[in-house]
């Protein structure tokens, strides 16, 4: 995300929280990280990052986990 031009990043992560965010920390150590603590859908996982989009995230990009990469160019 930061690749393509995207300024702050907010992650929702579920099973393995504690992983996904070490892991986080290696590429985008300025990340947020919400948990969804019960997989009810993709509205519900938008919702557990409500707090990272009533501080101001206007441009929001909905992604799956198990998206292929993507390149930014």
């Amino acid at each position: 995300a930061e690749a393509a031009g995207s300024g702050d990043l907010a992650l929702v992560i579920g099973h393995g929280a504690d992983e996904v965010r070490k892991a986080t920390q290696k590429f985008a150590p300025k990340a947020e990280t919400f948990v969804q603590d019960k997989r009810l859908g993709t509205a519900h996982a938008v919702l557990a990052a409500r707090d990272a989009i009533s501080n101001g995230y206007d441009d929001i990009l909905v992604m799956f986990g198990d998206t292929p990469l993507i390149d930014p160019a």
